[in-house]
């Protein structure tokens, strides 16, 4: 069930704690906690009891104008009596205003529990908050059910046209998400009636398969979402075994392609508070690419994720246990030496791994700059009928069969990486900008977590500038879901966001086929783009 590697969900999350993007007094939660002391009916003063519970709240707190739904009227009269006047309430901060969710009696302010869930398209990761002390518990990773109907949301939108096919990948995603969650809450002696929060950041089509809306017209011209901006609703209407009442809320959307997960990179990067430019780039199924300052931010989306995610590469596999994440070739020998995640017997290779492993044997001279196999030696061998470079023996390999990577690879990664160079190319020359105007290029998402920028700047997949420029953001989608429950001011900066950024189809810019040529060769046809490279040979 958890073929993801949870203690990497953990640690991706421990390389930026979320308070640190918060104000000293910047804990201000979706959900709260208020104790009250609230004095019981009497003759001289016989208001009703909800009316007196309000009342002192809004004078306690500071909270204007609270409202309590119909249905928890009752409630809130006995908990007053039951607890001779000290109870505490749970409010919800919708946009709306402050809305009663639940009463108890005395002091309960330390169960308040939230869930944070990057909903991305191969594995989903989980982060359990406490929004009393505004620290993140614990993280974990599974692969996302839906896997089985699609490695692409393409698949898996052609599916939900299937009769019933849209209920039944909501379904198994949330029975994935209850079942990792109900994980995590036993280990914390936490019951899921204490989670009062859910905030999930993804792409457009994984927030509707997740909601279980619609994503017909999200693959069909005009490519229009149900919603963009999902108003904070009740957690339980999408079978989310948490508080009865707790909320839900989904990072917005801007389009059909980019999401609220590169919208929570911005938010992470504070790139759209800048007055200098910066690009952010997060790479998975599919990549998306931010491109702004504070005065503006532009987003197009791509589909140069798959061969680095193990889609379309025959020896590629998705960052876990035992995939190669590091490769250095001898330039003599041309023998190899990798490293993979968890120090585990090698199955594969991830997407660092394969930028590491190209660059690797385009710098040792194996490869020319066309990609194509140019030497003879004794890694050299062929695979189905194509020419291959022999990584790992089938004694060394955790498979018991050899890991290679064959000509065939080496022509698809060719043009992933060339659809990467390009999309930044279109982008920035858009702008007006140059590569060398860019202050920060952040790198976000697992991927961004191994990526070795001196690599991919020798394949030409990224621009040939300054590597301390080059910055991790690590899981920036899960990051800012945690924000956005921890901190109301950081959810309304994240709408504030989505509004700003203008959504940009790179496939109609009349340069962009010229230019993938250009950058279908090693780094590039212009070698003058990469004088580091030049330098390196």
């Amino acid at each position: 069930m958890i073929p993801a590697d949870q203690d990497e969900a953990v640690n991706l999350f421990e390389a930026q704690d979320p308070r640190q993007l918060l104000a000293p007094d910047g804990l201000d939660p979706l959900v709260r906690k208020v104790v009250l002391n609230v004095s019981l009916p009497s003759l001289r003063d016989n208001r009703g009891d909800v009316d007196r519970v309000l009342d002192l709240l809004e004078k306690q707190s500071g909270i204007q104008n609270p409202s309590v739904p119909f249905g928890m009227v009752p409630r809130v009269s006995e908990v007053l009596h039951d607890g001779r006047g000290r109870l505490t309430v749970t409010l919800a901060m919708k946009e709306s205003g402050a809305e009663l969710i639940d009463v108890m009696v005395g002091d309960e302010v330390a169960s308040n529990f939230a869930l944070a869930v990057d909903l991305g398209s191969t594995n989903l990761v989980l982060y359990l908050l406490d929004l009393h002390r505004g620290v993140v518990l614990e993280a974990s990773a599974v692969e996302n059910p839906q896997v089985a109907f699609g490695e692409d949301v393409l698949s898996r939108m052609h599916h939900c046209e299937k009769p019933g096919g849209q209920a039944e990948l909501q379904k198994v995603l949330m029975d994935t998400i209850n079942g990792a969650l109900a994980v995590l809450l036993q280990k914390h002696s936490i019951e899921g009636r204490q989670v009062y929060a859910v905030a999930a950041a993804g792409n457009t089509a994984m927030v509707h398969l997740c909601c279980g809306f619609s994503t017909r017209r999200l693959c069909r011209e005009p490519y229009s979402p149900v919603i963009n901006r999902l108003q904070i609703s009740p957690a339980r209407a999408l079978g989310l075994q948490v508080h009865e009442r707790a909320v839900f809320y989904a990072l917005p959307n801007v389009g059909s392609y980019a999401g609220g997960d590169a919208l929570a990179g911005i938010l992470v990067s504070q790139m759209h508070r800048a007055e200098k430019f910066s690009v952010l780039v997060d790479v998975g199924t599919n990549a998306e690419i931010v491109l702004g300052n504070r005065h503006w931010l532009m987003v197009a989306a791509g589909a140069a994720g798959p061969a680095l995610e193990g889609g379309v590469v025959r020896c590629g596999m998705r960052a876990g246990p035992g995939a190669i994440d590091h490769v250095q070739i001898d330039r003599g020998s041309l023998r190899p030496t990798w490293s993979t995640i968890g120090g585990l017997p090698p199955k594969g290779i991830c997407g660092s791994g394969l930028i590491d492993l190209m660059a690797e044997l385009f710098l040792s001279g194996v490869i020319d700059e066309r990609g194509k196999i140019d030497r003879v030696a004794e890694n050299i061998m062929e695979s189905d009928g194509h020419q291959a470079y022999r990584l790992v023996p089938a004694e060394q390999s955790g498979t018991g069969a050899p890991i290679v990577l064959t000509q065939f690879d080496l022509e698809n990664l060719l043009r992933t990486k060339a659809a990467m160079y390009t999309a930044l190319t279109v982008m920035t020359r858009q702008a007006g900008l140059s590569f060398g105007d860019l202050e920060s290029f952040f790198v976000a998402g697992t991927f961004g977590s191994y990526i070795d920028p001196e690599k991919a700047v020798t394949l030409g997949m990224v621009p040939d500038i300054p590597l301390e420029r080059y910055r991790t953001l690590h899981n920036s989608a899960g990051m800012g879901a945690c924000l956005c429950l921890l901190s109301n001011e950081k959810r309304r900066e994240l709408e504030e966001i989505s509004r700003r950024v203008t959504y940009v189809e790179l496939n109609v810019d009349g340069d962009f086929m010229p230019l993938l040529s250009a950058a279908m060769f090693l780094p590039h046809t212009d070698a003058a783009q990469f004088p580091s490279v030049r330098a390196r040979r």
